[in-house]
């Protein structure tokens, strides 16, 4: 449960409309706002390591801190490390697929987001972006497969269109959704 706690402020950046009014404009501004100091769940999560060097747990937290911090590498070596004790968490490997993804190590990224794809087949998080590291590693129909699949779980949802938006590039942002297979 802590790894939501300290996930918020990436949650907040993209935002459910259902369960947020806010736009994402309005959400990255306050965002932006926020001084957020994560030094006491560092110290926590560093704890933790101290008394057990194979907590997944506190490792997995450490990765999510430095991703937010944008420290990429130091992400990539606290969430493998966490793999390496616990490799039954899609989430994990979806956030080190984005940790690779941001270091332009598409070939580690499109790896990890397919492993994650393997542990979730149902995520529609992850189906999305995994979608969005294969067109970037020039896979366009694999990356066409899961942005399709990611639509058909929800597509009122956020990722929904989003997954939509990227099937169809060249309808504007504004106009209604409509099924990309009829």
């Amino acid at each position: 449960m802590v790894l939501l706690a300290i996930g918020i402020p990436m949650v907040l950046l993209s935002g459910d409309d259902v369960e947020n009014p806010h736009s994402d404009e309005d959400l990255a501004r306050l965002t932006a706002q926020m001084e957020v100091d994560y030094s006491n769940q560092k110290a926590a999560y560093n704890d933790l390591l101290a008394a057990n060097p194979q907590d997944a747990l506190a490792l997995s937290g450490l990765g999510q801190i430095a991703m937010i911090e944008g420290d990429f590498p130091t992400a990539a070596n606290y969430l493998n490390q966490s793999i390496g004790i616990d490799p039954s968490d899609p989430y994990k490997y979806e956030l080190l697929g984005e940790a690779y993804y941001e270091m332009k190590l598409i070939d580690k990224s499109v790896a990890a987001m397919e492993q994650a794809v393997a542990l979730a087949p149902d995520n529609q998080m992850i189906l999305l972006n995994a979608g969005t590291v294969l067109h970037q590693a020039g896979r366009e129909e694999e990356a066409r497969q899961l942005w399709q699949r990611s639509y058909d779980i929800d597509p009122n949802s956020k990722f929904g269109q989003n997954a939509f938006h990227m099937l169809n590039p060249d309808i504007p942002v504004e106009d209604e959704p409509v099924s990309p297979h009829p």
